[in-house]
């Protein structure tokens, strides 16, 4: 469908990397601002529809709460520092139901920590989050298979992308496939950005910054 808008519903968790949500936003914003007709249309989304806090001190309003995603193409999860302790039963049904109605979910960096709670990982699910959780996340979900790629696509609707700048590349690869790779394309140059194949590996570690 050639003028279909695509919803992506971004739902911010406490202490969320502000990073992720840009690079989203902007991304998304300049394939609008290149064409006559909106494509990608986002909203803001916490769990009680407020104000949520990034890692960065920063307060971000939101455009409402759960009760306000309704059957998006999209929904993104932003996890936060602490994903386990600020865990929402209504945010897992929130997230089985649009999983059911066929709505792509994408875990953002301890967002994964999220679907996997919500019960929607199964065995053929391949989950990538930030090197710095996957000993915590392997402690929790033995049974995950979890790999270091950047960023994994299922075929069951589920994505992850492991943070950072990661998150633009699986963007990218979503309106890629959405919209064709000219349009992906146009976004990486106006970014001044290269995208990265999701089997690009992790650190493994902080970066070596030793010099010789």
């Amino acid at each position: 469908m050639e003028n279909k808008i695509f919803s992506f519903d971004i739902v911010l968790q406490p202490e969320f990397p502000s990073n992720s949500l840009v690079l989203i936003q902007e991304a998304l914003r300049i394939t609008n601002q290149y064409r006559i007709n909106e494509i990608f249309k986002s909203n803001l989304i916490s769990v009680n529809a407020k104000k949520v806090r990034s890692s960065n001190g920063q307060w971000w309003k939101v455009d409402g709460g759960l009760e306000n995603i309704k059957n998006p193409d999209f929904i993104i999860v932003i996890g936060g520092n602490l994903p386990v302790q600020t865990k929402s039963k209504k945010l897992f049904s929130t997230l089985r139901t649009a999983h059911k109605n066929l709505s792509k979910i994408i875990a953002v960096d301890t967002g994964a920590f999220l679907i996997a709670e919500s019960g929607l990982i199964n065995k053929e699910t391949v989950v990538c989050t930030h090197w710095e959780t996957k000993s915590n996340f392997i402690d929790r979900y033995p049974d995950v298979r979890i790999v270091d790629n950047i960023y994994t696509i299922n075929s069951n609707g589920l994505m992850f992308a492991a943070g950072g700048i990661s998150t633009l590349d699986l963007i990218l690869e979503c309106i890629k496939k959405i919209k064709g790779k000219d349009y992906s394309d146009e976004i990486a140059q106006a970014l001044i950005y290269k995208p990265r194949e999701q089997s690009t590996m992790q650190k493994d570690g902080p970066f070596n910054t030793s010099v010789d």
